[in-house]
């Protein structure tokens, strides 16, 4: 073999140069995985396939988890109490767009609840991280 005759530094250098090209291999397929996530989270997400709010559960609850709220949309009738919670260990804020409601930070476990008496669309988001977005439907 090839390796057996290279001595000292010449070794060292061979294996260096293997070792940058497996590892430069791996991040490479790395990123294709991770661009392929994009794409397709950019495909469903778009404004022509907006998802359907889904209607509210029994106990009308949000759980932020994963640095996202979910169900990331939720119908409701007039008058529901909603209630997120925190199952994160970062804080997280539920904040309106238009700023009528704010949570201020929840820290792990944490709750914040809001009654909605009027109908309309209440688009909100995580202030610290501004990528989190939701919206409640009340009908």
């Amino acid at each position: 073999m090839v390796f057996l005759n290279i001595h000292g530094r010449q070794f060292a250098v061979v294996i260096f140069l293997l070792f940058s090209l497996v590892s430069a291999s791996c991040n490479q397929s790395t990123k294709v995985v991770d661009n392929e996530r994009a794409v397709n989270t950019a495909t469903t997400n778009s404004a022509t396939e907006a998802p359907k709010p889904i209607e509210a559960s029994k106990n009308n609850q949000v759980v932020i988890e994963n640095f996202a709220y979910g169900p990331a949309q939720m119908a409701v009738p007039v008058g529901t109490k909603v209630t997120w919670l925190n199952k994160d260990a970062m804080q997280h804020s539920v904040t309106s767009d238009d700023k009528v409601f704010d949570s201020g930070l929840l820290k792990q476990n944490q709750e914040f609840s809001r009654t909605f008496d009027k109908p309309g669309t209440y688009p909100y988001h995580c202030t610290p991280h501004p990528n989190m977005k939701a919206t409640i439907v009340v009908k």
